[in-house]
């Protein structure tokens, strides 16, 4: 087995496990406990997994990053999964858009759908495009301003969302594991999304191919409070379990 071979297969048993102790590679590739410690150190330079006193652990989703570099990141597979998410749009409907760079791109193709629908949103970014629509209606949630991102968020927003109702939601994410199930990053904006998903009559997560696999440090949802995820990649076998079992739907897109 090759080095590259090693580790590439290193970085799949961490993210099986989630941890996993040098003796434990060692036995497991057959090789010494040496050259494990020393691909665990490169495989954390590389930024595949976490290196750790006597082992390893699966990398938490880095810190969310600032929103003009998100938003330019894996953009085919987001307007991809923006597109597939048109088709779960009823004519007519109130749709709830939250905070996060997927959520923009449906945004973006609804205004560019020419469809005649009410959206209400907690995002400045999202507000801003819809805005420019002639066939879409905006309510944007009051609250406090977080800056990286545009997004609103507090008790102003979760009151108002108290008296509100929508036929579908969409939400991005920072992480989608089969143990920790749905994360995100931020806990004020987390409670927001939460209570806005209890106001939905459908719950759908938006997720490029980068959220598979990881954690984030806030539990956003369990699969069983989600009814429909939308990603670019098919998911690792651990996770289209834990979503089969809990009854949520699949759509895979091809943004090639």
């Amino acid at each position: 087995m090759s080095i590259d071979q090693r580790q590439r297969e290193i970085v799949e048993f961490v993210r099986e496990h989630k941890t996993a102790k040098v003796a434990t590679l060692s036995k497991q590739f057959k090789v010494s406990a040496e050259t494990i410690r020393k691909d665990l150190v490169e495989l954390n330079e590389m930024g595949l997994l976490v290196r750790v006193h006597g082992g390893a652990r699966l990398k938490l989703a880095d810190r969310e990053s600032a929103y003009s570099i998100r938003e330019s990141s894996h953009l085919e597979d987001k307007e991809a999964i923006a597109h597939l998410a048109l088709q779960l749009i009823e004519d007519d409907s109130t749709v709830y858009l939250d905070y996060g760079t997927t959520t923009r791109a449906i945004a973006e193709a609804l205004v560019s759908s020419g469809r005649r629908l009410t959206i209400v949103t907690n995002a400045l970014p999202v507000a801003d495009l819809v805005a420019t629509s002639d066939t879409l209606e905006c309510m944007v949630l009051g609250g406090i301003l977080r800056r990286n991102g545009g997004a609103l968020y507090g008790p102003t927003g979760e009151n108002a969302l108290e008296s509100l109702n929508f036929d579908i939601g969409f939400f991005g994410c920072g992480g989608i594991d089969a143990d920790a199930e749905i994360t995100n990053h931020f806990p004020l904006e987390v409670a927001l999304s939460r209570k806005a998903m209890s106001r939905c009559g459908r719950v759908i997560i938006v997720a490029d191919s980068s959220k598979l696999d990881s954690i984030a440090v806030h539990r956003l949802a369990r699969f069983a409070e989600v009814d429909v995820l939308l990603t670019s990649e098919k998911p690792s076998t651990d996770v289209l379990t834990a979503l089969e079992e809990s009854g949520v739907r699949l759509g895979v897109v091809d943004s090639h």
